[in-house]
């Protein structure tokens, strides 16, 4: 029997992003397995339909009119409509606080939509100037109507779960997510040895480059032969701003830029060792420590609130507090320094992303509804 779901999501390719990226895998996946995908979003170029899978670039702005449009063509397909929702509170304009989009899925759901919210991001914290406490107690009232409207909340990590279940009516239904790895695996690694001591693939947002500023001093000054391959979207704007203020490691450090998402694997394995320290943990959410894990690759990144215990049980990557930047080091240079426990990573490493976050398993919870 053939189903069909709807996904509405802010990006999609070819537009860059993690959620665009998730939403291909998503979609994709669904198809192999029987389904027809329908996917809405705002209009990108180079839009190519496949067998199964349709992409409707109506929702514009998210604003009266695009809505209105998608209002249109949805009513076209028949009941019951399942939407799937990526919920990112910042990707549906209107400076992060778009009120009318939470009413246009409150109305969908009583007009006899199935609603499911896909949560990657919640909502801001309170804190800084006038201007973001407005926005923080603003994106937790779009959370209180898109809760209203969700028949189930689809959670990346149960972090997600804990901040929204105070906004949510008491018989919701919470449920995990699994989100695969962006990053294609390598399947014929190159038998040389790696170019670099270590690596770091990110879009080097604050979340990921603060700490990195903070670590590589240190480890690059505890190890004078280690070099660095920075890989990712701003990482050659990371490297001049970090060489401003440690001119003495230029020759040590090379950045990539943006590479197209085929060609990671073969950048992330010129690394010995990953580096990915992360504010806040490493957690099921972050798609650049998943690329890591699904290649193999020998890691260390950070614990901390939104850390999930399984990351300590597995033993699959190396650990250190976040913020402690002299362990993170001590970490790494065991690492980069054994080769014994190199490979005890890498086998570890696979088998913790096989076990939970390959696609199959993301397919397969959706599926099972």
């Amino acid at each position: 029997m053939t189903h069909s779901l709807h996904i509405i999501t802010p990006e999609y390719p070819p537009e860059p992003g993690g959620v665009s990226d998730f939403c291909r895998i998503l979609a994709e996946g669904l198809v192999e397995r029987g389904l027809t995908v329908a996917v809405w979003c705002p209009p990108t170029a180079n839009q190519q339909n496949l067998p199964g899978l349709t992409v409707h670039p109506t929702l514009g702005d998210f604003g009266r009119a695009a809505l209105a449009e998608a209002d249109r063509a949805l009513d076209a397909f028949p009941k019951p409509r399942r939407l799937l929702v990526q919920w990112v509170p910042h990707g549906y304009g209107w400076k992060a606080m778009n009120l009318l989009f939470c009413w246009w899925l409150y109305r969908r759901m009583c007009r006899g939509d199935v609603i499911e919210l896909m949560v990657h991001e919640a909502f801001v914290t309170f804190g800084g100037k006038l201007r973001h406490h407005l926005l923080a107690a603003i994106q937790r009232l779009m959370v209180v109507i898109v809760l209203r409207a969700a028949t189930r909340i689809w959670c990346t990590i149960p972090m997600w779960e804990q901040v929204l279940r105070p906004y949510a009516p008491k018989c919701s239904d919470f449920r995990r997510l699994p989100v695969p790895s962006c990053v294609p695996k390598l399947e014929t690694r190159e038998s040389v040895a790696p170019e670099f001591t270590f690596g770091h693939f990110s879009s080097f947002g604050v979340s990921t480059a603060q700490p990195l500023h903070a670590i590589l001093p240190e480890l690059l000054s505890a190890m004078p032969e280690a070099s660095v391959l920075l890989i990712g979207l701003r990482s050659q704007s990371f490297r001049e701003e970090f060489l401003r203020l440690h001119d003495s490691f230029r020759n040590r450090i090379v950045a990539t830029g943006s590479v197209p998402l085929e060609e990671v694997p073969s950048q992330l394995h010129r690394c010995q060792v990953m580096l990915q320290a992360v504010m806040g943990g490493a957690s099921g959410r972050n798609t650049s420590l998943l690329a890591s894990l699904a290649n193999g690759l020998p890691m260390i990144t950070t614990t901390g609130r939104l850390t999930e215990p399984y990351w300590a049980e597995s033993g699959a990557v190396g650990l250190a507090p976040d913020g402690d930047v002299p362990g993170f080091v001590r970490e790494a240079i065991r690492v980069a320094s054994s080769v014994g426990r190199q490979q005890t990573l890498r086998r570890t490493s696979l088998d913790l992303y096989e076990r939970r976050f390959h696609r199959r398993h993301l397919i397969d919870e959706l599926l099972s509804i």
